[in-house]
């Protein structure tokens, strides 16, 4: 096999040239960026990180309303993602950073996801080639090929899975072969001088595998091809002539590479067994199978108008050409290429959902990108074989792939700029099923000719230019991070190839010093496009922090300052959950419904019920439903006290006290108002907390025909008689006019005081009275008195 001779095991070889790439591709990713999760699976696994994150908690409850859609109900009746753990794992540092640093916001933050992940995979790939005999010149090609001209830009910016099982199928790959290049090296030496930190190798690619399958169950496949690679390379990558069981190495290389693989395994079947009591279910429903015509898959992952590979990808066309000087230069890395390509092509092509649903081309292969892109390093080495070299076969590859690299620029291009949403609800407007299989196999359904009419000002998906909104400042930011990271990834690309030039012309390297200014000024460059990167970055996770609506922001504001982590918020409006997990801040569970008038399901109503049970304080964020006509607000309004019903410009923020025991607390003050109406019984928590509501449930009764309407009030004064807290309306809020009472029949009307966060301790003084609202005038009690007096105690 070829030998590299970069320094690969050299810090400054990573700074020089993988840290461009990385710069430029994550600066082109932040240009098309979008704020918002355009996929009801990237959603679900949000949830399941959000979840563990808020509350170390793994439900989605926050989109209960999603129902079967993407969650399977666990033996506690809460809702878990099908989807694998491994994601949410992987997402998790990041929803914690969005969530730790309240102006940066979880979504936010956690939609730059894939955009390191695909930023990284570049540099992965780069870094195989290279080991695996490629020039500097063509690795970088082919790096930057699969970063802009394939599928793997558009997913960059989604919340699927695919790019990161991508990272990981390709990050096993490299750290086996680098375990393969160790032994080679040590192969003079005895089996005993081998340095036990080698075995870090094989115990990376069985994490990296081991993830992979606890993020998509499916690939577990990939655990035998890979352990084949392994034995092939203990066999084989150290001394040839030992027989494989002779070899010292074998043992401790195949436990490194199993540990993790079985941790991550017996991890999954715990998982299982806490959600759903059964080790080997993992949530997904009975017709979610394997059940697909399987030449209709496979020919429409890779040819269909609708979803074909190559029609997304062209550049790949020459991934056949490739194949064979592959196979030839390196047979066992090309073997695992091409077994990692036809295994999910045949996996996935079976799958019942094999185009991959509301997405861009053919989803499932997305983790096989990389892959395909290691058969174009050789075209690309004899298209580009550097500035010295003519060749005329050479010329006619270059012009090739520079005409389908560039034909592969078109649909990303497309893919970046708006969400496939739109033209998939056009599909059905037309009167197909969903997924009928003539919008994947007819070409005038194919999105790649019809979806450009959906680009408009307000559909594009792009955050500086959200809903219509542009911003030229942001814009311009993030075009020049582009120039500037572009710029530092051709001058360091221009250095190496000088390098190689002196080299060749037999001249000496000059060592780098500390002194010497030329290693000062290359060491510092990156300075300027990292500090611009990290300025482009964090501006626009301010920007898109805002944009969530101004009434909504404001409710949720309020919600943050007074939420305590035992209440709970419920919300009724799917299109609520990004922008209340973007902006809440609070650790308090969140119940996300999607419900309008009675009745209420019987699984609705169940929720409903643990929810009251389980909180004494809950927050009711509505969608634009009258609360007359919701049934939720309804359930709500009989079973708790409503203590704050604010309103921010049509967005409604209300909180209800579910008291315990209330009953137990009751005080019978047989108070009675102008021999009409006696106050039998008044039942209130005789200590409250401050930044709190203070429930009171009051038993009223009409001692004689009642002709007027009389309001009551109740206020909360502090030793100065300032008011603290107020009530005031007609009873049973304002359903229950005292004109309709009837003699002797007991009426149940109940309040809730908020108690501001600031209130101090001590002992405050409750009134309770009513009083007639034409003239404002008190009702008085037998003892001239014009309210009920009792006593409440904050702390």
């Amino acid at each position: 096999m070829p030998q590299t001779k970069t320094p690969l095991n050299n810090t400054k070889y990573a700074i020089r040239h993988t840290l461009p790439l990385f710069l430029f591709l994550f600066a082109v990713y932040l240009l098309t960026y979008t704020p918002r999760i355009n996929s009801s699976d990237g959603l679900a696994m949000f949830s399941t990180a959000e979840s563990l994150a808020r509350r170390g908690a793994l439900d989605i409850e926050q989109i209960r309303w999603m129902g079967l859609q993407q969650g399977t109900y666990g033996l506690n009746g809460l809702p878990y993602s099908r989807k694998g753990i491994g994601l949410p794992l992987a997402l998790l540092p990041l929803t914690w950073l969005g969530l730790v640093i309240p102006w940066l916001g979880p979504v936010s933050v956690s939609l730059l996801f894939n955009a390191i992940v695909t930023a990284l995979t570049a540099v992965i790939l780069l870094v195989y080639l290279r080991r695996l005999g490629s020039s500097q010149r063509a690795g970088f090609i082919v790096a930057l090929t699969y970063g802009l001209a394939t599928l793997a830009w558009p997913y960059a910016k989604s919340l699927f899975s695919d790019p990161f099982s991508g990272f990981l199928l390709l990050a096993a790959a490299y750290a086996l072969l680098k375990f393969r290049h160790i032994l080679q090296a040590q192969s003079t030496n005895s089996p005993a001088s081998l340095p036990p930190s080698i075995l870090v190798y094989p115990l990376l690619a069985g994490l990296c595998l081991g993830w992979n399958v606890a993020t998509r169950y499916a690939e577990i496949l990939f655990l035998s091809v890979f352990g084949i690679l392994l034995l092939y390379y203990l066999r084989f990558g150290r001394t040839p002539r030992l027989l494989l069981f002779r070899q010292p190495i074998l043992w401790p290389g195949l436990i490194a590479f199993t540990t993790p693989i079985l941790f991550i395994g017996l991890g999954l079947l715990v998982f299982n067994i806490t959600r759903y009591g059964d080790p080997f279910n993992t949530g997904y429903l009975p017709q979610e199978t394997f059940s697909a015509v399987l030449w209709q898959g496979v020919v429409g992952q890779l040819l269909s108008p609708g979803r074909g590979l190559l029609l997304y990808c062209p550049i790949f066309i020459l991934s056949f050409w490739g194949f064979r000087p592959a196979l030839r230069r390196f047979p066992a890395e090309a073997l695992l290429a091409l077994g990692v390509i036809l295994i999910h092509l045949f996996l996935y092509g079976k799958w019942f959902m094999w185009h991959g649903g509301f997405a861009w081309g053919p989803r499932f292969m997305i983790p096989t990108l990389p892959f395909w892109t290691v058969f174009l390093a050789p075209v690309a080495a004899r298209a580009f074989p550097g500035p010295n070299t003519k060749n005329r076969s050479g010329l006619i590859f270059r012009l090739a792939y520079l005409i389908l690299a560039g034909l592969g620029l078109i649909p990303q291009l497309l893919a970046v700029s708006t969400d496939f949403t739109p033209f998939q609800n056009y599909l059905l407007d037309t009167g197909l099923s969903l997924f009928a299989p003539q919008t994947f196999f007819h070409p005038q359904y194919s999105p790649l000719l019809n979806a450009w009419t959906f680009i408009t000002p307000h559909t594009l998906d792009l955050a500086w230019a959200w809903q219509g909104r542009f911003n030229g400042w942001l814009l311009a930011l993030l075009l020049a991070n582009v120039i500037i990271t572009g710029w530092y990834l051709k001058s360091a690309n221009r250095q190496m190839v000088n390098r190689k030039s002196q080299i060749a012309n037999g001249q000496k390297r000059k060592p780098f010093t500390v002194h010497n200014s030329q290693f000062t000024i290359h060491n510092s460059s990156f300075l300027l496009p990292l500090s611009f990167s990290l300025l482009s970055l964090l501006s626009l996770l301010l920007y898109t922090h805002t944009l969530p609506s101004q009434p909504l922001s404001q409710a949720i504001a309020a919600l943050n300052e007074a939420i305590r982590p035992t209440d709970a918020v419920i919300t009724n409006d799917p299109e609520m959950a990004m922008p209340l997990a973007e902006l809440y801040q609070g650790r308090a569970p969140v119940l996300g419904l999607n419900y309008g008038g009675f009745p209420l399901p019987s699984d609705a109503t169940r929720r409903l019920d643990e929810t009251m049970t389980a909180h004494q304080q809950i927050w009711w964020l509505p969608n634009w439903l009258p609360p007359a006509e919701s049934a939720i607000e309804q359930t709500l309004l009989t079973r708790g006290f409503r203590a704050r019903n604010d309103n921010f410009d049509g967005q409604r923020l209300v909180l209800f006290a579910f008291p315990q025991n209330l009953a137990n607390q009751a005080i019978s003050p047989n108070a009675v108002f102008a021999n009409l109406i006696a106050l039998n019984q008044v039942a209130y928590p005789p200590t409250s907390p401050p930044g709190a509501a203070l429930p009171l449930e009051l038993h009223w009764q009409a001692l004689a025909p009642i002709s007027e309407n009389y309001h009551v009030f109740i206020h909360l004064l502090s030793d100065t008689g300032q008011i603290v807290a107020q009530a005031d309306g007609q009873p049973v809020y304002w359903t229950r006019p005292t004109s309709t009472w009837s003699t002797g029949r007991t009426i149940v009307d109940r309040y809730g005081l908020w108690l501001p966060q600031g209130a101090p301790s001590g002992q405050y003084q409750l009134l309770i009275g009513l009083y007639r609202p034409a003239h404002n005038q008190r009702l008085l009690l037998s003892n001239e008195q014009d309210a009920v007096k009792f006593i409440v105690t904050v702390q």
